[in-house]
């Protein structure tokens, strides 16, 4: 964490008593998709790179006060060894407590002036680990971002070709919400 974490407490304590609820960046993607509708006063709560302190202290924190984050992790510190960095069963008892895991990117390291072949590699490379980890698609292999209006969204309701993938229907495969 940024803050130490009985700041962070605290912030979620305010957000809480202002009235807030915590969603998940599906969540917002399903809302602006499909019109799903989001609370009154939704929130999304993002934390990235994996840290280990997101599983030690955020959340402990978060899941104390019924409340969920997003987590954009990055796909080859898990498997590092670095205890900076959660581990591969860390991040599933995260999705089990109701956390929401995404990729952040494979290795976090400069992109400039890198080949589209190493550029794609990269993406799919995190993808593709995820996948493994997890056993299912992130955000943007399901092809829910940079596409919010695909035409085969309204027809059917849901994401091109893509079951949805609720935390409930995740939970049968061994990653979804408590």
């Amino acid at each position: 964490l940024s803050v130490p974490p009985n700041l962070f407490a605290a912030h979620l304590d305010v957000i809480q008593e202002l009235g807030f609820e915590t969603i998940s960046v599906r969540d917002v993607i399903n809302h602006l998709a499909l019109g799903t509708p989001l609370p009154s006063k939704p929130i999304v709560l993002t934390f990235d790179d994996g840290y280990a302190n997101h599983f030690t202290s955020a959340l402990p924190l978060l899941t104390e006060r019924g409340m969920m984050g997003t987590f954009f992790v990055i796909s080859e510190f898990p498997h590092s060894g670095n205890p900076g960095y959660m581990t591969w069963d860390q991040i599933r008892q995260m999705v089990r407590a109701g956390m929401e895991i995404e990729s952040h990117a494979r290795m976090h390291e400069s992109l400039a002036g890198q080949s589209k072949a190493y550029l794609t590699e990269q993406a799919r490379g995190s993808v593709l680990t995820f996948e493994q980890e997890l056993g299912y698609r992130h955000l943007s292999r399901r092809g829910l971002l940079g596409r919010p209006h695909h035409p085969e969204w309204a027809r059917s309701g849901q994401p091109a070709s893509v079951p949805h993938a609720s935390h409930s229907d995740a939970s049968q495969h061994g990653c979804g919400r408590a």
